[in-house]
C-alpha cells in the first residue's frame, strides 16, 4: 500500500520542503513523470540565508538532488529563519 501511495504522488509531493546535496533549501514544486527526482525551488542559498529571487532546480542533476527532507530532525521544532513569527 505505501508503494502504491508513493507512486501516486511521490515521494516528495509538491509543497514539501527539501534540502538539496548543494547546502540550498527547496520547496519541490513539481514531481517527476519517472523517478524520484522532483524540480525544486530554491528558499537559500547554499549557506542557508534566504533568497528573494529562487532558481529552478532539477533534482535529477548530482549537485541539486535532494539529501533529505527539510526540516531534518535535527531542525525540528525550528522556524525557518524566523519566517514562522515575521
Amino acid at each position: 500500500m505505501a508503494t502504491a501511495l508513493i507512486r501516486a504522488v511521490g515521494l516528495y509531493p509538491p509543497g514539501s520542503f527539501v534540502q538539496l546535496r548543494s547546502g540550498e533549501v527547496a520547496v519541490v514544486t513539481r514531481r517527476p513523470a519517472n523517478g524520484s527526482a522532483p524540480l525544486v525551488a530554491t528558499l537559500s542559498n547554499r549557506q542557508g540565508v534566504p533568497v528573494v529571487d529562487t532558481q529552478q532546480r532539477n533534482s535529477a542533476a548530482p549537485d541539486f538532488a535532494v539529501h533529505s527532507p527539510w526540516p531534518t530532525p535535527a531542525h525540528s521544532g525550528a522556524c525557518y529563519q524566523n519566517a514562522c513569527t515575521g
